[in-house]
């Protein structure tokens, strides 16, 4: 393992002037099998000034499978490059640390869409009451009098994917939502909220979808009869 340690700089340097992507991904696979002793190394690489230099560290970095690495994935989010702040999402979904919650829970609500879209994704990995907390709060969020649908739509799949008792209650709260004016959007948000509650564990997605029968919306009462067909409930 010296070895490895003392190799790592150079496999760094290789890495940051090499143009063959299966070569560059085998450098990676090597550094990521020296694990921990690459880290010092591999952290001095975040402040260099080209872009795919620290997309890289910081890919490597989420690959050490290294909790108390997330504080530092988090630090490139700063990173003026589209392209790093998302491999650092990516990074952030993988590890358990309560700073991965936080930063993926600010970039939720970053201006650039596609970056909010990933953040929002990525939280579908984490339990903690803090994601789902935010993910309600991204479903709900009005642009001038209505929810954006795209990253609406997201946050409820994500709450889905989270599937705990608080991720139910949330998607319930969805449920409940109202607005100036119902759109198209907005009921077609509320029925896949209810889609994805039938679709989660244990016995209060049923009872949710049984209630959902008296609803005041006819939409809803309509997506309930299918969801019970298709569910045999």
């Amino acid at each position: 393992m010296a070895f490895g340690e003392r190799a790592v700089k150079a496999l760094l340097s290789t890495l940051a002037e090499e143009g063959d992507l299966l070569v560059r991904k085998s450098i990676v696979d090597i550094i990521v099998k020296i694990g921990n002793p690459a880290t010092p190394a591999i952290i001095d690489n975040l402040n260099d000034s080209r872009w795919y230099v620290v997309r890289n560290m910081v890919a490597i970095l989420g690959r050490l499978d290294t909790p108390d690495l997330a504080p530092r994935i988090a630090e490139s989010l700063s990173h003026p490059d589209l392209r790093v702040k998302k491999e650092a999402i990516r990074g952030l979904s993988k590890l358990s640390h309560p700073s991965a919650v936080t930063a993926l829970g600010e970039l939720c609500f970053f201006p650039e869409e596609t970056i909010a879209l990933s953040a929002t994704a990525a939280l579908s990995r984490k339990k903690e009451e803090e994601a789902v907390q935010v993910l309600l709060r991204r479903a709900v969020q009005k642009k001038v009098f209505f929810p954006q649908f795209r990253l609406a739509h997201e946050a409820i799949e994500s709450l889905r994917g989270i599937d705990t008792d608080a991720a139910v209650v949330a998607l319930e709260e969805i449920l409940r939502t109202t607005a100036i004016w119902e759109t198209s959007n907005i009921r077609e948000l509320k029925k896949h909220a209810l889609r994805c509650i039938s679709r989660m564990s244990g016995d209060r997605p049923r009872e949710i979808v049984l209630r959902a029968r008296s609803a005041p919306e006819a939409y809803l009462r309509v997506e309930t009869e299918r969801i019970l067909i298709k569910t045999g409930w």
